[in-house]
């Protein structure tokens, strides 16, 4: 989670304008920090969807893809592991 000085008291979002200096010359996107914080709490709470539905403000297919990356479905033809995840 980002806060800034503005952000702080409220629920608001920080803006791009204030994270791109933050992440300038890194090796890594926004997007990349989001979902690797979304699977670092999946792992941490036992990859229950509804939590991570809650917590990241993603859609119910969007947390269920992050679950099937810790649980996946063996009959399931779409391989989640290694592929890159989209949040909604």
């Amino acid at each position: 989670m980002f806060i800034s000085s503005q952000t702080a008291h409220t629920r608001a979002p920080v803006t791009t304008g204030w994270m791109q200096p933050l992440l300038r010359g890194l090796p890594v996107t926004a997007q990349q920090l989001r979902e690797d914080r979304i699977l670092e709490e999946a792992a941490v709470t036992g990859a229950d969807p509804q939590h991570l539905c809650a917590v990241f403000n993603i859609t119910p297919e969007t947390g269920l893809r992050y679950t099937r990356f810790f649980h996946p479905d063996p009959t399931d033809s779409d391989d989640v592991s290694g592929c890159n995840m989209e949040t909604s």
